[in-house]
């Protein structure tokens, strides 16, 4: 844990959660997170669950218990592809589309061990928000409020009054975050040395001359979308860079990828599934358009490892999108040397300027800024 001795550490530590959601440029993050919450019920069906998270374009919801009265955790699109891989696949233990999107969603409730509930208070310091962010398990976090009441109306909860319980105020996830860094950069106080950083030099993402640091989840564009998920699911990753048979990335896949194949209609869903990602991925670039999705990038987003971190903050945050790809670049390949090149070859790496070397993800971002002390 970083120590609180710079003017950074002490700008998390004095400001409060809470203060994130300011009036200027933050206006609309604040509409984002406190106007509304989008939320199950404990006894809807999966398919309830997946035409919610569609119809919003939102990728998690928190599940509510009537008879408790509370909220009891997430459920978000690792769940359910999760729950995909295991009732949807030959390897799995399969069940008919019906009995799939009859299952109640109370059972899919961090089905993937990967979607934690972890509640924090809206006067905590922002740098608990930061911390509990750079978890890999923990993806957005319930904001609560001691004083705060809610009343329902649909699927949505609208804040109201205020009573002595504590209630979920708003849900501030990762990518919020992102938003809110990326237009307070200016800000007094903000690390702009932090943004100066080369990629390769992060401590969460560095890439090394061929390879990065962490393994780097791949899958070849000839295997099927349910072979992605699965691969997502045993890897314990949010989302893979699609290669060509020459390991030039062409795509990217994600959990995310169930809400757009849902979109479509339920009863192309596991046809869907079966499709080899070559043909899911021009699938999915057409039918973006046509539905205004912007979760998923149809294109994969790349970055160097010679450029700044505040390149990547500023392309997941305008593109929409929770993790770039991190590729050797034009310049990399055209300065390999012969010798490098015959190592390369020798150790199976492909030296493309569109091969993929590593990724830096939204929790990469947010941890580094976490820790960064100067």
């Amino acid at each position: 844990m970083a120590s609180s001795s710079s003017p950074w550490q002490r700008f998390l530590r004095d400001l409060k959660i809470e203060d994130m959601l300011g009036a200027g440029p933050t206006e609309e993050l604040k509409v984002d997170m406190l106007n509304r919450i989008i939320f199950l019920n404990k006894d809807e069906t999966v398919k309830d669950a997946i035409d919610l998270l569609t119809q919003n374009k939102i990728i998690s919801a928190p599940v509510y218990d009537d008879d408790a009265n509370q909220f009891i955790g997430f459920v978000d699109m690792l769940d359910l592809a999760t729950l995909c891989v295991e009732h949807l696949s030959t390897a799995g233990k399969p069940l008919t589309q019906e009995e799939f999107e009859r299952l109640p969603i109370c059972s899919v409730i961090d089905l993937s061990g990967r979607n934690s509930w972890l509640p924090l208070d809206r006067a905590a310091p922002l740098g608990e928000l930061f911390a509990a962010l750079s978890k890999p398990d923990v993806h957005r976090v319930p904001i609560v409020d001691s004083k705060a009441t809610m009343t329902v109306v649909g699927s949505t909860l609208w804040v109201t009054e205020r009573e002595p319980e504590k209630k979920v105020l708003a849900i501030i996830t990762q990518a919020e975050v992102i938003r809110w860094l990326w237009v307070s950069r200016s800000s007094p106080g903000f690390p702009t040395a932090a943004l100066a950083m080369k990629i390769k030099d992060m401590s969460t993402a560095a890439v090394h001359e061929f390879a990065a640091q962490r393994e780097l989840v791949l899958i070849e564009e000839n295997h099927t979308v349910i072979a992605a998920l699965r691969k997502i699911v045993e890897k314990r990753v949010n989302g893979l860079g699609v290669v060509s048979e020459s390991g030039e990335l062409v795509g990217n896949v994600s959990a995310t990828d169930v809400r757009v194949a849902a979109a479509t209609g339920w009863q192309e869903l596991t046809a869907l599934l079966a499709k080899p990602l070559r043909d899911f991925l021009k699938f999915k670039a057409s039918l973006m358009l046509t539905i205004n999705e912007r979760a998923s990038h149809p294109r994969p987003i790349t970055v160097t490892p010679e450029d700044k971190l505040e390149t990547a903050l500023e392309k997941l945050a305008v593109n929409h999108v929770h993790r770039v790809w991190v590729v050797r670049g034009e310049a990399a390949v055209a300065g390999t040397g012969a010798a490098a090149r015959a190592e390369a070859e020798v150790e199976g790496f492909k030296l493309g300027a569109n091969v993929p070397v590593g990724c830096v993800s939204l929790t990469d971002v947010i941890h580094e800024l976490a820790e960064f002390n100067a």
